[in-house]
């Protein structure tokens, strides 16, 4: 495999969203029971969403790849955005990525409403999309070859916006050890896991965090996902490999919250 196609695998496999994984994510391991499903609508906790920029840099074998950038944005009293954007590039090879999730958020609760999902590189141009009727209780979907329609559950989340529940959970019960959601993927709701490890101090540059570890594995894959609790639970670093081997890291450069 040449260095510009490893890159190019490294940069698709990193950004941990349903689209990316869709030809392994229904290996994940099956839990129809998940945290939201075992709380009450009308449990409270001390988890609030804030809005944010994060900043990030893309490395592989410690290079500089590429920059990503993760936006959280309240646009009225309930409805919230979440977007993140990644660009590579790699001797004569360029890939861009946006991902969009526009939701409501009410009683610690997320209802998705649209999501998009739009790859450009030097090989292709690719879209997914997928609008949520809550009224019907329907997903209607598209991409580049397909279209889809079919019923969801009330606990669905989509590949972006169901990271904004890892704070939720995790500032609640830092013992819990397992935090296994139902995310919508192209015409169905699958189940995605992670395992949560133990605590650590991470060092980035010249800051310490005080760090919950994630991990997602599948067949000769891992991601390793750290989550600030002073950063409100953002992820400050993402790490994946295959057979044993990195493929890429996200690392946080800057963060800022905003007031509104």
């Amino acid at each position: 495999m040449s260095p510009t196609t490893r890159i190019a695998q490294g940069l698709f496999i990193l950004f941990f969203s349903g689209v990316a994984y869709s030809s392994i994510v229904s290996s994940d391991t099956k839990n129809t029971s998940t945290p939201e499903q075992k709380t009450s609508p009308e449990t409270t906790s001390s988890f609030e969403l804030k809005p944010y920029t994060a900043n990030y840099i893309f490395t592989r074998k410690n290079k500089k790849r590429g920059t990503a950038s993760r936006i959280l944005n309240k646009i009225s009293q309930y409805k919230w955005e979440l977007i993140f954007t990644s660009k590579a590039s790699t001797f004569f090879f360029t890939d861009n990525r946006v991902e969009h999730s526009i939701f409501n958020w009410k009683k610690q609760t997320i209802q998705p409403l649209f999501y998009q999902y739009i790859i450009k590189n030097s090989f292709k141009t690719k879209q997914t999309e997928e609008v949520f009727d809550w009224t019907k209780k329907t997903i209607t979907g598209h991409n580049n070859k397909k279209k889809w329609q079919y019923k969801f559950p009330p606990d669905i989340t989509d590949p972006l916006n169901h990271q904004i529940l890892f704070g939720k959970f995790l500032s609640k019960d830092k013992t819990l050890k397992n935090l296994p959601f139902t995310v919508s993927e192209k015409g169905q709701g699958k189940n995605r896991s992670y395992k949560v490890q133990a605590s650590e101090t991470l060092t980035i540059g010249t800051k310490k965090y005080n760090s919950i570890k994630l991990i997602r594995k599948r067949p000769n894959r891992s991601t390793i996902i750290w989550l600030a609790e002073e950063l409100n639970f953002i992820p400050v670093k993402i790490y994946q490999e295959k057979d044993g081997e990195e493929q890429a890291t996200l690392t946080l450069s800057d963060v800022k919250f905003s007031t509104k």
